[in-house]
């Protein structure tokens, strides 16, 4: 599954002061909220820490495929803001780059990404073990290349 981010601003965002993306510590502290909430076996607050595409990705996955363990961080990367001018503007942030295995025993490789949301941090690819990538610009495509073999899992 394949998550394009072109977060697009209407309006007054293109002009606001851009905020800068979050530490690498920042996105790990999150990451590890979201991990305290999938441990918990109560996933009705997940999307209280992810973006407004959450809830629709956590409906399409199957219940038994949230994993009993913590996903390995295999590297980060950012995004940058970008103003892409007419009142339209990427938000940035920091990707997470994630392996596991799901509940079924199955190996993943996933994004989150993690931005700011005025001053609290929220994710998109929120539901880490469903196997999203995070892709910027105004295509689907994604190189092959850019994603990376999970050999710990």
């Amino acid at each position: 599954m394949l998550l394009v981010i072109l977060l697009a601003g209407c309006g007054g965002l293109a002009s606001r002061t851009p905020i800068p993306p979050p530490s690498e510590a920042e996105a790990l502290a999150h990451l590890a909220q979201v991990e305290g909430v999938v441990r918990s076996g109560d996933l009705s607050h997940l999307c209280d820490l992810g973006s407004g595409t959450c809830k629709q990705i956590l409906e399409n996955a199957d219940p038994a495929t949230v994993p009993a363990t913590v996903p390995e961080v295999i590297g980060t990367r950012v995004i940058p803001y970008s103003d892409l001018g007419g009142g339209m503007s990427t938000v940035g942030g920091r990707v997470l780059m994630l392996c596991g295995r799901d509940g079924l025993g199955k190996s993943y490789y996933s994004e989150m990404l993690v931005f700011f949301d005025g001053d609290r941090l929220i994710s998109t690819g929120t539901p880490y073990w469903v196997g999203m990538t995070i892709a910027t610009g105004s295509t689907t495509e994604a190189s092959p290349a850019a994603v990376p073999a999970c050999t710990s899992t």
